[in-house]
Order: structure tokens, then C-alpha cells, then sequence
């Protein structure tokens, strides 16, 4: 089965997740600074689902960038995630053109075990 991969710069955020997933070896959680390294992540695990933070650097918008470059890849399931700060309709919709399915918050930790299940339940394919 294909991984579920979690991308963030924010070590607090990558330990919870590292945590609260230790046991399920189909999540993958790491730790990114730049677009480069979150799109050499996706190269490296090849995964099912990829989860990116929007401010991937300090409050920037690497991962709207992520996800562009991940548009045309329809294999992908892609999901962005923030600490709730406000985004833009105009960068919702750059999201939602880019193919992300849903933006989570960080802080919904039962809405982000649940997408877990979704993905680690289903079949692959």
C-alpha cells in the first residue's frame, strides 16, 4: 500500500504527527523547508496521499506551490492543512484548481486520524 505523507517545516507539528502515528508504518511524516524538499519527499515515498502545510516557510505559501507542482499527478489525493489562519477565496481556489480535496486544520486532530483511516482502510487503487 501506498503512504500517506504528511509535509510541514514546524518540528512541534512533525513530532505530534511522528507520535500520534508511530504504530502505522503506512504515514510518513517529514520535515520540509522549501518546495525542493517536500517535492523530493513525494519523489522519494511515492505516496497514496500527500498532506501539505500551506505556510510551508514561515508564513509563506510553499505549499499552494507544492501542490502545483503535484497538479497534474492524478494519482495523488492532495490535502492542505494550516493552524487556521485566514486564507484568501483566491488562494482557496488556487487550491481547489491544484486538485486538493479538502484543507484541514492542524488543531483537528480527530478530523486528520480520520482521513488516516480513510486511506489506510481502503483498498489501493
Amino acid at each position: 500500500m501506498k503512504p500517506i505523507l504528511f509535509i510541514d517545516d514546524d518540528q512541534s507539528i512533525v513530532e505530534m504527527l511522528r507520535v500520534l502515528f508511530e504504530t502505522d508504518c503506512n504515514v510518513i511524516v517529514e520535515e520540509c523547508h522549501s518546495v525542493e524538499d517536500a517535492l523530493s519527499a513525494v519523489d522519494k515515498y511515492d505516496p497514496k496521499v500527500v498532506v501539505v502545510d500551506h505556510s510551508l516557510t514561515a508564513g509563506g505559501d510553499e505549499g499552494l506551490k507544492v501542490i502545483g507542482a503535484l497538479r497534474s499527478n492524478k494519482d495523488i489525493h492532495k490535502y492542505s492543512y494550516s493552524t487556521g489562519e485566514a486564507m484568501s477565496s483566491k488562494v482557496r481556489v488556487k487550491y481547489l484548481e491544484g486538485g486538493v480535496a479538502e484543507f484541514i486544520n492542524k488543531t483537528d486532530i480527530q478530523r486528520i486520524e480520520d482521513l488516516v483511516a480513510v486511506y489506510t482502510t481502503a483498498d489501493d487503487g
